[in-house]
């Protein structure tokens, strides 16, 4: 896992890129909850419970991904993936009219790291040259 182009090192950009991208979003959608649409049962708790539990499998991911378990990383990647590319709900629940620039730039951000996530995911769990262990 060393060398230049590594799944490590692509790992540790794509994911503080999606760090940075959800951190962001998710923090302009706890402050402006009452402007962004999107379902009733989400409010300021389930955004930062969310947000926190996600990110858990992120770093799960990469700390496997250390430890030489590609495949089993693969799967946090893929999980983690989704913190991200669920920001494009918003559009289900209103019209894009109903959002401002910042918010469609936020959402975008969001969902184009989340993308980068998923390609590393479908990258790592395409690995299925070392043995599979969960430890």
């Amino acid at each position: 896992m060393t060398g230049s182009g590594s799944k490590l090192d692509w790992a540790k950009w794509i994911l503080g890129a999606s760090l940075v991208a959800t951190v962001i979003h998710y923090t302009d959608n706890y402050i402006n909850i009452a402007d962004y649409p999107q379902p009733e049962f989400i409010d300021h708790k389930v955004v930062v419970i969310a947000w926190l539990a996600f990110t858990l499998f992120g770093i799960l991911g990469y700390l496997l991904l250390t430890r030489g378990q590609t495949f089993v990383a693969g799967l946090a990647f893929l999980v983690y993936s989704y913190t991200a590319l669920s920001s494009l709900g918003h559009y289900k629940f209103g019209s894009m009219a109903v959002f401002t620039p910042k918010m469609h730039l936020f959402i975008w951000m969001d969902a184009l790291t989340g993308a980068a996530v998923l390609g590393l995911a479908i990258w790592c769990l395409s690995d299925l040259r070392k043995p599979i262990s969960v430890v």
